[in-house]
Protein backbone atom coordinates (compact mmCIF):
# COMPACT_ATOMS: atom_id res chain seq x y z
CA UNK A 1 0.00 0.00 0.00
CA UNK A 2 1.78 2.83 -0.87
CA UNK A 3 1.16 5.88 0.77
CA UNK A 4 2.81 10.12 0.99
CA UNK A 5 3.89 11.57 3.58
CA UNK A 6 4.87 14.85 3.06
CA UNK A 7 5.37 14.28 -0.54
CA UNK A 8 7.95 11.25 -0.11
CA UNK A 9 6.65 8.01 -1.54
CA UNK A 10 6.62 5.34 1.38
CA UNK A 11 4.94 1.60 1.75
CA UNK A 12 2.79 0.76 4.28
CA UNK A 13 1.71 -3.19 4.27
CA UNK A 14 -1.09 -4.15 6.97
CA UNK A 15 -1.50 -7.95 7.01
CA UNK A 16 -4.27 -8.85 9.65
CA UNK A 17 -3.93 -13.12 8.63
CA UNK A 18 -8.10 -12.78 8.90
CA UNK A 19 -8.22 -12.38 12.81
CA UNK A 20 -9.32 -8.60 12.67
CA UNK A 21 -11.21 -6.16 10.38
CA UNK A 22 -9.40 -4.58 7.48
CA UNK A 23 -7.95 -0.97 8.47
CA UNK A 24 -6.51 1.47 6.63
CA UNK A 25 -2.99 2.20 8.60
CA UNK A 26 -2.41 5.82 7.04
CA UNK A 27 -6.10 6.02 8.98
CA UNK A 28 -5.12 5.03 12.56
CA UNK A 29 -1.31 4.81 12.77
CA UNK A 30 0.21 8.34 13.12
CA UNK A 31 3.12 9.06 11.01
CA UNK A 32 5.04 12.05 12.53
CA UNK A 33 7.96 11.75 9.39
CA UNK A 34 8.40 9.82 6.54
CA UNK A 35 11.59 9.00 5.34
CA UNK A 36 12.58 7.58 1.61
CA UNK A 37 12.77 3.74 1.26
CA UNK A 38 11.09 2.90 4.48
CA UNK A 39 9.06 0.35 5.03
CA UNK A 40 6.37 -0.47 8.05
CA UNK A 41 4.20 -3.48 8.39
CA UNK A 42 1.81 -4.08 10.67
CA UNK A 43 0.23 -6.96 11.29
CA UNK A 44 -2.36 -9.16 13.95
CA UNK A 45 -3.55 -5.62 15.50
CA UNK A 46 -6.68 -4.23 15.93
CA UNK A 47 -7.95 -0.52 14.86
CA UNK A 48 -7.78 0.39 18.34
CA UNK A 49 -4.60 -0.59 18.72
CA UNK A 50 -3.48 1.23 15.80
CA UNK A 51 -4.84 4.33 16.59
CA UNK A 52 -2.28 4.62 19.61
CA UNK A 53 0.82 4.01 17.81
CA UNK A 54 2.98 6.89 16.94
CA UNK A 55 6.15 6.19 14.15
CA UNK A 56 8.80 8.73 13.20
CA UNK A 57 11.26 6.89 10.94
CA UNK A 58 14.42 8.03 9.05
CA UNK A 59 16.09 7.08 5.67
CA UNK A 60 16.36 3.34 4.63
CA UNK A 61 14.11 1.87 8.03
CA UNK A 62 12.29 -1.15 8.64
CA UNK A 63 9.45 -1.41 11.43
CA UNK A 64 7.85 -4.37 11.83
CA UNK A 65 5.48 -5.14 14.28
CA UNK A 66 3.80 -8.80 14.38
CA UNK A 67 0.71 -8.49 16.81
CA UNK A 68 -0.25 -6.33 19.36
CA UNK A 69 -2.87 -8.50 22.22
CA UNK A 70 -3.13 -5.27 24.23
CA UNK A 71 -1.56 -1.57 24.32
CA UNK A 72 -3.97 0.25 27.39
CA UNK A 73 -1.52 3.68 26.79
CA UNK A 74 0.76 4.06 23.28
CA UNK A 75 3.41 3.09 21.87
CA UNK A 76 5.74 5.82 20.58
CA UNK A 77 8.59 4.67 17.95
CA UNK A 78 11.45 7.28 16.89
CA UNK A 79 13.83 5.77 14.11
CA UNK A 80 16.62 7.71 12.72
CA UNK A 81 18.15 6.52 9.23
CA UNK A 82 19.35 2.69 8.97
CA UNK A 83 17.47 1.13 11.87
CA UNK A 84 15.27 -2.01 12.45
CA UNK A 85 13.03 -2.74 14.29
CA UNK A 86 11.10 -5.88 15.22
CA UNK A 87 8.07 -6.39 17.61
CA UNK A 88 6.89 -10.31 17.72
CA UNK A 89 3.52 -10.87 18.09
CA UNK A 90 1.71 -11.28 21.79
CA UNK A 91 2.44 -8.21 23.35
CA UNK A 92 0.60 -6.59 26.52
CA UNK A 93 1.57 -2.76 26.70
CA UNK A 94 0.36 -1.32 29.87
CA UNK A 95 2.49 1.76 29.88
CA UNK A 96 3.57 4.11 27.42
CA UNK A 97 6.28 2.45 25.92
CA UNK A 98 9.18 4.68 24.14
CA UNK A 99 11.75 2.73 21.97
CA UNK A 100 13.85 5.09 20.71
CA UNK A 101 16.50 4.30 17.93
CA UNK A 102 18.24 7.51 16.91
CA UNK A 103 20.97 5.89 14.96
CA UNK A 104 21.64 2.86 12.87
CA UNK A 105 21.20 -0.15 15.05
CA UNK A 106 18.09 -2.80 15.82
CA UNK A 107 15.98 -4.04 18.28
CA UNK A 108 14.23 -7.45 18.19
CA UNK A 109 11.84 -8.09 20.92
CA UNK A 110 10.28 -11.39 21.33
CA UNK A 111 7.04 -12.38 21.34
CA UNK A 112 4.45 -12.55 24.33
CA UNK A 113 6.04 -9.44 26.61
CA UNK A 114 4.48 -7.54 29.37
CA UNK A 115 5.87 -3.83 29.73
CA UNK A 116 4.78 -1.09 32.18
CA UNK A 117 5.64 2.36 31.41
CA UNK A 118 8.89 1.92 29.93
CA UNK A 119 12.01 2.73 27.61
CA UNK A 120 14.41 1.53 25.19
CA UNK A 121 17.01 3.43 23.55
CA UNK A 122 19.42 2.12 21.48
CA UNK A 123 21.85 5.32 21.67
CA UNK A 124 23.23 8.01 24.15
CA UNK A 125 21.41 10.77 22.05
CA UNK A 126 24.33 13.37 22.25
CA UNK A 127 28.32 12.58 21.33
CA UNK A 128 30.64 11.70 24.05
CA UNK A 129 34.66 12.62 22.60
CA UNK A 130 37.61 11.57 23.55
CA UNK A 131 39.64 15.07 24.11
CA UNK A 132 43.12 13.78 23.21
CA UNK A 133 41.52 11.85 19.82
CA UNK A 134 38.80 14.22 18.97
CA UNK A 135 36.95 10.71 18.36
CA UNK A 136 33.53 10.25 19.15
CA UNK A 137 33.64 7.04 21.62
CA UNK A 138 30.18 6.14 22.53
CA UNK A 139 28.50 4.43 19.20
CA UNK A 140 24.83 2.85 19.06
CA UNK A 141 24.16 -1.08 19.48
CA UNK A 142 21.37 -3.24 19.38
CA UNK A 143 19.42 -4.28 21.88
CA UNK A 144 17.53 -8.01 22.13
CA UNK A 145 14.87 -8.94 24.35
CA UNK A 146 13.60 -12.57 24.27
CA UNK A 147 10.26 -14.38 24.13
CA UNK A 148 8.27 -13.73 27.36
CA UNK A 149 10.06 -10.66 29.05
CA UNK A 150 8.37 -8.43 31.28
CA UNK A 151 9.74 -5.03 31.92
CA UNK A 152 8.50 -3.55 34.94
CA UNK A 153 7.48 0.37 35.35
CA UNK A 154 10.06 3.12 34.05
CA UNK A 155 12.69 0.39 33.44
CA UNK A 156 15.20 1.94 31.20
CA UNK A 157 16.62 -0.52 28.63
CA UNK A 158 20.06 0.86 27.10
CA UNK A 159 22.34 0.24 24.17
CA UNK A 160 23.69 -2.98 23.93
CA UNK A 161 21.48 -4.73 26.24
CA UNK A 162 20.51 -8.12 25.96
CA UNK A 163 17.70 -9.76 27.75
CA UNK A 164 17.12 -13.67 27.76
CA UNK A 165 13.69 -15.81 27.15
CA UNK A 166 11.66 -15.65 30.50
CA UNK A 167 13.19 -12.67 32.43
CA UNK A 168 11.89 -10.12 34.73
CA UNK A 169 13.05 -6.43 34.91
CA UNK A 170 12.09 -4.73 38.36
CA UNK A 171 10.59 -1.66 38.56
CA UNK A 172 13.13 1.51 37.63
CA UNK A 173 16.09 -0.52 36.85
CA UNK A 174 18.48 0.63 34.42
CA UNK A 175 19.82 -2.10 32.19
CA UNK A 176 23.09 -1.86 30.24
CA UNK A 177 24.41 -5.37 29.34
CA UNK A 178 23.63 -8.56 28.96
CA UNK A 179 21.76 -11.51 31.08
CA UNK A 180 20.58 -15.15 30.72
CA UNK A 181 16.96 -16.62 30.03
CA UNK A 182 15.26 -16.80 33.50
CA UNK A 183 16.75 -14.22 34.99
CA UNK A 184 15.62 -11.45 37.55
CA UNK A 185 17.07 -8.18 36.95
CA UNK A 186 17.04 -4.96 39.09
CA UNK A 187 18.88 -2.53 40.39
CA UNK A 188 20.62 1.11 38.92
CA UNK A 189 22.57 0.11 36.99
CA UNK A 190 21.30 -3.29 37.08
CA UNK A 191 22.68 -6.61 38.54
CA UNK A 192 21.25 -10.33 38.87
CA UNK A 193 18.97 -10.89 41.88
CA UNK A 194 17.86 -14.16 41.01
CA UNK A 195 18.68 -17.22 38.81
CA UNK A 196 16.12 -19.71 37.48
CA UNK A 197 13.07 -17.68 37.41
CA UNK A 198 9.71 -17.61 35.31
CA UNK A 199 6.48 -15.24 35.52
CA UNK A 200 2.81 -15.56 35.18
CA UNK A 201 0.39 -12.83 33.81
CA UNK A 202 -2.01 -14.18 36.30
CA UNK A 203 -2.31 -13.32 40.02
CA UNK A 204 -1.42 -16.76 41.54
CA UNK A 205 -2.72 -18.15 45.28
CA UNK A 206 0.68 -17.03 47.48
CA UNK A 207 1.29 -19.28 50.59
CA UNK A 208 2.55 -16.90 53.29
CA UNK A 209 4.18 -20.27 54.88
CA UNK A 210 6.19 -20.49 52.45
Amino acid sequence: MSINFKGIPALVKLRNKGKFPVINPTETVLIREKGEDSYIEISGVTAEINSKITIKIGNRSRVKIEGIQTLNTSLMITLGDDCELLIKDGQRINGPLRINQLEASKVTIGKNGLFGPCRIWTSDFHSLIDNHTKIRINPPKDIVLGDHVWLGAESLILKGSIIGDGSVVAACSVVTKSYPSNSLIGGNPSRLLKSNISWDNKLLPYNLEN
